[in-house]
């Protein structure tokens, strides 16, 4: 027998002989197994049946948690644990209550109560924050004198790292209800009620929680004026480096008017469109994205040199001022205080 004929009937043996132990083993499992199912199963113990439920309970579970990770009892511990609590305790308020809203698939919310008023725009703390992927907007600035800001977008575009994983902030609002605006304490704009002071300790809990769920950083839109330098104040940059740079020469053309007035009403007379540039055109504040970079690749971005180096080259681009004039005119209807002008 040559070699080749010997290989083939050695596999036909082996086959073979799989073929019977398979056969063996299979009928043995067809005696033991024979019992129906209807027999040693109910219908409501169906495995499938079971298996879907379950499934069901923990989408539902998910659902009901704040971005998917975070049910009532562990907000509850986070804040107690970054010092949250306390610092509402001391305003008074005795008790909380915690709201989790989920409806929005894009959009979660938390939303925080005193206990003993939970009227629906009495609440203590208010966030908002989009569960999915963030799209840049991109804007078009027009005027030669802010066309410079047009540049930014545009390299941004092209430079931000792609598909970033952020947590983004749609809406943080902190107010006390049962507190009073003063002089001391004046209302900024978007305020109803005055604000809790705890800023600090809630954006240490949101970076907290975007290293838990591994986020390269945090972004948010500020609307005014003042809710930008209160986010500057805790590292944020804008996105744009020629909005950073627009930014940054606000603050130092307008320290003065910082320091006299107040970030109320700076922030109030920008609002009101009293912010001029050197040739005493109108500039408008304009919502764009700052971002707290948490990942490598994000602080690699902010830190390279063609950022820095745009945003020096255009922090000189404009000199502001405030129309103080045309923002006492308007100040009545804007601020509600009792004998406050500007």
């Amino acid at each position: 027998m040559d070699i080749l004929s010997f290989c083939s009937e050695s596999i036909k043996w082996f086959f073979g002989l799989f073929e019977k132990l398979f056969s063996m083993i299979f009928s043995q499992a067809k005696a033991d197994y024979s019992v129906s199912f209807d027999d040693f199963l109910s219908e409501k113990d169906d495995p499938l049946e079971l298996n879907v439920e379950n499934k069901r309970k923990e989408i539902k579970k998910k659902e009901d948690e704040f971005l998917g990770m975070y049910s009532k009892s562990k907000i509850e511990k986070y804040i107690s644990k970054y010092g949250i609590l306390s610092e509402i305790q001391k305003k008074g308020i005795e008790e909380i209550t915690i709201k989790i809203e989920t409806d929005d698939p894009y959009c979660h919310k938390v939303i925080i109560f005193n206990k003993k008023d939970e009227a629906k725009d009495h609440f203590l703390i208010y966030l908002a924050c989009r569960a999915t992927d963030i799209h840049f907007q991109t804007r078009n600035y027009s005027g030669e004198t802010m066309d410079y800001l047009n540049e930014g977008q545009k390299f941004f575009q092209e430079n931000f790292p792609k598909n970033a994983n952020l947590l983004n902030i749609q809406w943080l609002t902190l107010q006390n209800p049962e507190a009073k605006f003063t002089k001391e304490r004046p209302m900024l704009p978007g305020q109803k009620f005055p604000g809790l002071g705890i800023a600090r300790p809630v954006l240490e809990f949101l970076l907290k929680l975007s290293k838990k769920r591994n986020k390269e950083g945090i972004v948010c839109t500020p609307e005014h004026f003042h809710n930008a330098v209160l986010y500057k104040k805790t590292l944020f940059l804008f996105i744009s480096p020629a909005f950073e740079a627009f930014f940054l020469k606000l603050i130092v053309d307008l320290k003065k008017d910082l320091d006299e007035f107040g970030l109320a009403k700076v922030s109030w007379a920008i609002s009101m469109k009293c912010l001029r540039n050197q040739n005493k055109e109108i500039i408008e504040w304009t919502s764009e994205e700052q971002v707290f970079p948490i990942s490598s690749r994000l602080k690699q971005y902010f830190n390279s040199s063609e950022y820095q180096d745009l945003v020096l080259k255009f922090r000189d681009t404009n000199n502001y001022y405030i129309d103080w004039e045309k923002a006492q005119k308007s100040s009545c209807s804007a601020i509600n205080i009792e004998n406050e002008k500007f």
